[in-house]
């Protein structure tokens, strides 16, 4: 993640590998995948759309929404759990 590199002059600095920090954010210590704001996105749409626009007569436009959405979901929560991945960091 983060490694120890030298110039000619024999001065050591540290370099972060930007591969790792540019799909993640950071607060304070914690670092957060980018990926958890779509989860969270599209977690409220999918209990939004069973809570609130609950339909009388199920459609086919209705179960279409429902379907995309968990899916959306968890392609998202896939990705933010890999990202978090010790194997990857």
């Amino acid at each position: 993640m983060i490694r120890e590199e030298g110039d000619q002059e024999g001065v050591v600095g540290y370099k972060a590998e930007e591969a790792i920090f540019e799909a993640m954010i950071r607060i304070r210590r914690t670092v957060i995948p980018v990926w958890t704001t779509a989860s969270a996105f599209f977690a409220a749409a999918l209990i939004v759309l069973v809570t609130i626009l609950r339909p009388s007569v199920v459609s086919s436009t209705y179960l279409f929404s429902l379907v995309v959405a968990a899916i959306a979901l968890s392609i998202s929560s896939y990705e933010a759990i890999r990202s978090l991945s010790l194997d990857r960091i």
